[in-house]
């Protein structure tokens, strides 16, 4: 197997009156400016220099000359090193407005000029010491704004370092923007609208400088996407991608825990692919806990939809262990006695309402309460003139509410054994997994 290459390094800096060289306040010797001794500790592969142009900046603050000495420097200590000068018109590069906007355009062609050269593997570094102060804020302004991914360089003029310590020190600012990434992808993922909090987190992926970080939201915006097609009864795509993650996540001992609800998560998915012919257990359960989330999303059309099809789901069960046939052939195909109870046309279904009329018949009731019998007949009269069922009224919250009682009751009418609420892609659990991620996040 071929050994992966390593990143391109890129160095952008604006380019200071203390570059290449500059004299000790305290002791009037020559040392390296932050350019050369940023390059001498990361060692780019190429440097992109930014001047403010000699024909429209000030004299005082005109550095296109130093640009020139600092390439010919760099060229000398590495001579397979590629240095790039992209002269600044900025008439005032104190003026916040212009250096932003001006900046701002100089990173797109970088980055577009760097990935048609190099494409994706580019590792970028930016140096902050060279340049106005409003210069060095409008890097970190670009940073935070995720105009660029790339890790950001302070180096320390020679009177303030301390000992042996290095000059170069990485920028480890939080940015504030990172933070309000994390804060929507929690908000997202408390609601259950998991492919908002996938979006956030790929882009938090892109934009944060910590490599662990990066990581973490790359892997967690496939559990995001995992979610989402779960949501959409796609098991088979939810189960590869978190298999995956899965997989990942193995290597690194302290992300256990997390990976443990994955695990049963996958084990959960192959018992309802598995077992998507006809209806099951764990696919009612599944169904359930998905119409939990639809009400909790405030999509009550939606839930009370799951609802119907729970009730039904429910019901075939039940006739297949009780009658012993299968409820979902067309009419031509059930029965004699079934034939003598109800009259369809030959290549009609029979729906909810003929199952009950011919239970009714064989003397056969689910296994709940007569009062919850009457609840739920009571219900499926008031969901049958809602946009749901034959008519077009609306669904409200307490409609939502009031089916999720009844399917919490007729689950355990019908599986008294079963643990509704510790189930692996249910609310609990899912509140659970939301903690570990945003802890190690």
């Amino acid at each position: 197997m071929p050994l992966e290459t390593a990143p391109t390094k890129v160095l952008l800096s604006m380019v200071g009156n203390r570059d290449p060289y500059a004299a000790c306040t305290q002791t009037g010797s020559l040392s390296e400016g932050s350019i050369l001794t940023l390059c001498r500790h990361i060692q780019p592969d190429i440097v992109f220099l930014f001047p403010s142009a000699a024909q429209l900046a000030e004299k005082t603050s005109n550095t296109q000359v130093n640009a020139e000495k600092t390439r010919e420097a760099l060229l000398v200590l590495w001579p397979d090193i590629k240095v790039l000068l992209y002269p600044l018109g900025l008439p005032d590069p104190t003026d916040y407005r212009q250096v932003l906007h001006l900046m701002e355009q100089m990173v797109g062609s970088v980055r577009q000029q760097a990935q048609k050269e190099l494409g994706l593997k580019v590792e970028y570094h930016i140096n902050i010491s060279s340049g106005t102060p409003q210069m060095q804020a409008c890097w970190l302004l670009l940073v935070n704004g995720g105009r660029l991914k790339a890790k950001v360089w302070q180096v320390i003029a020679p009177q303030w370092q301390k000992g042996p310590e290095a000059r170069c020190r990485v920028v480890e600012t939080e940015f504030v923007e990172e933070q309000n990434k994390i804060s929507r992808v929690q908000n997202f993922f408390a609601n259950y609208y998991f492919k908002a909090a996938q979006d956030e987190l790929e882009l938090l992926a892109l934009s944060t400088y910590l490599p662990q970080r990066a990581f973490l939201a790359e892997e967690m915006a496939k559990v995001c996407e995992a979610y989402h097609h779960w949501d959409l009864f796609q098991h088979e795509k939810a189960q590869s991608l978190l298999t995956d993650v899965s997989k990942n996540l193995s290597r690194f001992p302290d992300m256990s825990q997390l990976n443990n609800k994955f695990k049963a998560q996958i084990e959960t998915l192959q018992l309802i692919i598995s077992s998507r012919d006809k209806e099951s257990e764990i696919n009612l359960l599944d169904l359930f806990h998905n119409a939990q989330r639809r009400r909790s999303a405030q999509q009550y059309v939606d839930c009370l939809a799951r609802f119907k099809r729970l009730y039904e789901g429910c019901q075939n069960f039940f006739i297949r262990s009780e009658l012993q046939i299968d409820p979902t052939p067309k009419y031509r195909n059930q029965p004699h006695w079934v034939k003598e109870i109800v009259q369809k046309q030959p290549d009609a279904y029979l729906v909810l309402s003929d199952w009950e009329r011919i239970l009714m018949a064989k003397k056969k009731r689910f296994p709940v309460s007569e009062h919850l019998a009457n609840e739920i007949r009571e219900y499926n009269e008031k969901r049958n003139k809602s946009i749901v069922g034959h008519g077009m009224g609306s669904v409200r919250e307490e409609d939502a509410q009031l089916a999720m009682k009844l399917a919490r009751k007729i689950l355990q009418g019908f599986f008294g054994h079963l643990e509704l609420d510790t189930y692996s892609f249910g609310e609990a659990e899912l509140n659970k997994i939301k903690n570990l991620i945003f802890k190690a996040i």
